[in-house]
């Protein structure tokens, strides 16, 4: 078990260190919304920007999975959709600061064999930090699904 521990610990420190690494590298998708003939005003030539959808396949193995989610400065607006594979509801709740931390929202729930996308309230974007997913079924079965995730600088962008 203390073998097992430590294995998720190193694995959960690499995809933070990973993901700090993409968005210092400047791992983001610039889109300009150039779809309407309609002349650009002001409103219309802000950039978009959005960050690339991150997958994060659940582990097969364990009824819960907490997973390391940094918020950078100007993407505190997310988007988590949630494919639930498995034969149980799901739980997602994000804390902020440690896995048992204060929880950020309401919990989401995903009925056993559903898939649902969930979103951070308009004009309520997360602050910058650590945060971290905990996912969990009631027990009774293991997780089995994918969880996906992406920030954006406004709420539309997440559209």
């Amino acid at each position: 078990m203390n073998k097992f521990k430590k294995m998720m610990s190193v694995t959960l420190v690499g995809c933070m260190a990973a993901s700090a690494l993409m968005m210092s590298a400047g791992a983001v998708n610039v889109q300009n919304d150039t779809t309407s003939s309609a002349p650009v005003t002001a409103a219309q030539s802000v950039r978009r920007v959005v960050t690339p959808s991150t997958t994060v396949k659940l582990n097969t193995n364990s009824s819960n999975q907490i997973v390391p989610w940094s918020v950078y400065s100007g993407y505190g607006y997310w988007k988590i959709h949630v494919i639930n594979n498995s034969k149980s509801m799901m739980t997602v709740k994000i804390h902020k600061g440690s896995p048992t931390g204060e929880l950020v929202c309401d919990p989401m729930y995903i009925p056993a064999g559903g898939k649902l996308p969930f979103y951070c309230a308009d004009g309520s974007p997360l602050s910058t930090g650590a945060y971290y997913l905990d996912i969990s079924t009631n027990g009774t079965y293991n997780l089995n699904g994918t969880l996906y995730y992406k920030f954006g600088s406004t709420y539309t962008d997440l559209f």
